[in-house]
């Protein structure tokens, strides 16, 4: 899982660890979970999160702030973004406009 995957091919690596790097184009929270869309150059992909901190912490970020997710890879077909369908659960870091990385979630 060294390599960057783009959202177009998650659907390739299903049960994999994946790593997913782009711009938070939406974000929605429910009672007990929270949907963040990652948009890169080729599409979309759903990341699910469930911890609350972390749920938190995207709430304060500016839309198409840069961001990278590490995580497992699963199949779901309701997922937006055409060719992406899947979602990632893990890690999440943001990209800062110093060049440096923030974590977001242990």
């Amino acid at each position: 899982m060294d390599e960057r995957i783009w959202t177009n091919a998650i659907g390739e690596h299903v049960g994999e660890e994946v790593r997913l790097a782009g711009w938070l184009h939406r974000f929605r929270r429910l009672s007990n979970v929270s949907f963040l869309i990652l948009r890169d150059a080729r599409g979309l992909a759903q990341v699910i999160v469930e911890d609350p901190a972390v749920a938190e912490a995207l709430g304060r970020l500016y839309h198409e702030s840069v961001l990278e997710v590490v995580g497992t890879a699963t199949a779901n077909p309701q997922a937006p973004g055409g060719g992406a369908k899947g979602h990632v659960a893990g890690p999440l870091h943001q990209q800062g406009r110093e060049g440096g990385r923030r974590h977001l979630a242990g």
